[in-house]
């Protein structure tokens, strides 16, 4: 009786064992494949991206003055637009980095005073604060970075 309680009692943590082992490879797989199609879609949102800031940037000193540029405010939405993306995981933070870095540090560095200037007309001043934070976290990376080589 003893020796039948104690071989079911292996046996079903054998099994149970079993799930576990299943349960804990599925979910890393799964977590692999959703981690590859996050890649994917980032890479592909670059690549579909068709707008040019180097042009934009190099192109002329005007934009800087502007306050009502149509083009820097399109550029700043998109921007905002993607750092609200990148805040809730929707976009992979590492792809979007290498594509976008210099233009969102660029862009924020050159708009800042913009950006104040429209959250004052448009009295909110939560505007572009996602691409804000985005690009003063990205400028202390690449800046601590530079300071380690």
């Amino acid at each position: 009786m003893r020796f039948e309680f104690i071989y079911e009692l292996t046996i079903g943590i054998s099994i149970l064992y079993s799930i576990i082992l299943f349960l804990f490879y599925f979910k890393k797989l799964t977590t692999k494949r959703d981690i590859e199609k996050k890649k994917q879609e980032s890479m592909n949102f670059c690549f579909n991206d068709k707008f040019d800031y180097e042009k934009f940037v190099t192109e002329d000193e005007r934009h800087r003055f502007f306050s009502e540029d149509k083009q820097a405010l399109k550029i700043l939405s998109n921007f905002d637009k993607i750092s609200i993306a990148l805040k809730h995981n929707i976009l992979d933070e590492p792809v979007i980095f290498d594509y976008y870095n210099k233009y969102f540090i660029h862009f924020y560095n050159e708009y800042q005073y913009f950006i104040i200037e429209r959250r004052q007309k448009s009295e909110n001043p939560d505007l572009f604060l996602e691409f804000e934070k985005l690009a003063r976290r990205w400028e202390n990376e690449l800046h601590n970075f530079k300071n380690i080589k």
